[in-house]
């Protein structure tokens, strides 16, 4: 005899219960949204740890770029422009 939450007929596939549905829809939509939050505030934090240093050498003004770290470089790279040189003159 079949269970009261799904039913098992001849050819062996299961059917769940259409009160399921939404259930499981909301619960998938919930973790995506928890992955793509911490995804964001990871890339977000990596890209403000990002700086420059001026200092002025010889009478000429010299700036310093941070490293990259993480995966700021990819950022630059998905967003199709090119990082800021790490020692550039002004």
């Amino acid at each position: 005899m079949p269970s009261a939450s799904t039913s098992t007929p001849r050819n062996g596939t299961t059917f769940f219960p259409a009160f399921a549905v939404p259930w499981i829809l909301w619960r998938f939509r919930t973790d995506i949204a928890i992955i793509t939050n911490w995804l964001f505030m990871s890339v977000n934090k990596e890209l403000a740890a990002l700086e420059e240093v001026t200092a002025e050498v010889s009478g000429k003004r010299v700036i310093f770029r941070s490293e990259l770290r993480g995966c700021a470089g990819k950022v630059f790279q998905a967003a199709g422009v090119a990082a800021p040189p790490t020692v550039r003159f002004a």
